[in-house]
């Protein structure tokens, strides 16, 4: 993974329905003082799917599953891109049963489900925000 990765924890949950939903990005702040824009949410939100790889490893036999029906969504003015996991079969990728099974297990226990993100971003601007603190605005990522 290279050093200038950025690495995020997001909420998975299952919808009434029993389909699995998860938040891969917001707008908020993180703990490194740094956030993703509205812009580069919506330019995510264009891919068909986006690759979900285990522990960031970009390597095929980490390559667990994907996100699909992707959108941004926004609530009370912020914005957040919202998908819905999928999962290699157990027979293609043994790893990505075990992920899947994880998250659904968790979910049940009510615990916190999540993903962990990782950006490599192509393009940064830092500006200074309301409380006066300085943050970088993530503007654009390579895929």
């Amino acid at each position: 993974m290279e050093e200038n990765t950025l690495k995020m924890w997001m909420p998975v949950t299952k919808t009434a329905s029993g389909k699995l939903v998860g938040i891969l990005s917001d707008t908020s702040i993180d703990r490194d003082d740094e956030f993703m824009t509205k812009d580069l949410l919506v330019d995510w939100a264009k891919n068909t799917s986006l690759k979900a790889l285990a522990n960031h490893e970009n390597k095929m036999e980490k390559w667990v599953g994907g996100w699909s029906n992707l959108k941004v969504v926004e609530k009370g003015g912020n914005f957040a891109l919202v998908g819905e996991p999928w999962f290699f079969s157990k027979e293609a990728n043994p790893l990505a049963e075990q992920i899947r099974l994880q998250v659904l297990e968790s979910i049940e226990k009510g615990e916190n489900a999540g993903i962990s993100i990782g950006a490599i971003p192509k393009e940064t601007m830092e500006k200074t925000c309301s409380d006066k603190k300085k943050r970088k605005d993530m503007l654009k990522q390579n895929y």
